[in-house]
């Protein structure tokens, strides 16, 4: 079942840029919407019904990444399974109404619909879909609300604030050891993999910081 547009105002916003989502499982965002954003941060199990069909669907710990502003998975947090960017999501939809939960037609079935949505998103006119099932319809009411405000949130957002979420996003792309930092060739081997050629260049030796010792040799 595809989600009916919202009819009222969330934070300020217009039914119209509310988007396709239904009225009645949207909760009131200034009042919840703190909770609903700490509740996305810390994450929640549920199902995923996978796009391929040689994967059973299995399930997850689903976050929100504030920072970078993307829906992330992962079967242990050491390693990110996939990810979506939010700017990137077309379309929130209520219910089984997807080719994924098709594919595992017995599963699907034990499944309430009210406790599934799909979350459509993608660059190209043939959009991609992630399918999920929830434990309850409560927590899928706060992953529609939260889901829903941070897509606009995402849009309205100032260019400077765009680009810093993408160097993040980039950043943590990079730093595989999740250090906190990234050497040379870690940017040189990402702009590889983008295509970009960058010539070879020597660095100066960085000035000594207060409390820091010279290097010896």
């Amino acid at each position: 079942m595809c989600a009916a547009r919202f009819s009222g105002c969330l934070n300020g916003l217009s039914a119209e840029e509310a988007g396709p989502v239904m009225a009645s499982r949207m909760m009131d965002w200034a009042e919840a919407g703190p909770r609903i954003l700490h509740s996305l941060e810390r994450g929640t199990v549920m199902t995923v019904f996978y796009q391929k069909k040689s994967q059973r669907p299995e399930r997850r710990t689903f976050q929100i990444k504030q920072d970078t502003r993307q829906i992330v998975w992962s079967r242990n947090p050491d390693k990110v399974e996939g990810e979506i960017d939010m700017r990137e999501i077309r379309e929130l939809r209520l219910g089984k109404g997807s080719r994924d939960f098709e594919r595992y037609p017995e599963e699907a079935r034990k499944l309430d619909s009210a406790h599934c949505f799909i979350v459509l998103y993608g660059l190209e006119f043939r959009l991609r879909t992630l399918s999920v099932a929830a434990f309850s319809e409560e927590e899928v009411n706060m992953w529609v609300t939260g889901l829903n405000w941070l897509m606009i949130d995402t849009q309205r957002a100032p260019a400077p604030q765009q680009v810093d979420r993408w160097l993040r996003k980039q950043f943590e792309v990079m730093d595989r050891s999740h250090e906190g930092s990234i050497t040379v060739k870690d940017v040189r081997l990402s702009c590889a993999c983008k295509g970009i050629r960058v010539p070879t260049m020597r660095f100066p030796q960085r000035d000594k910081l207060p409390g820091q010792q010279a290097p010896s040799g």
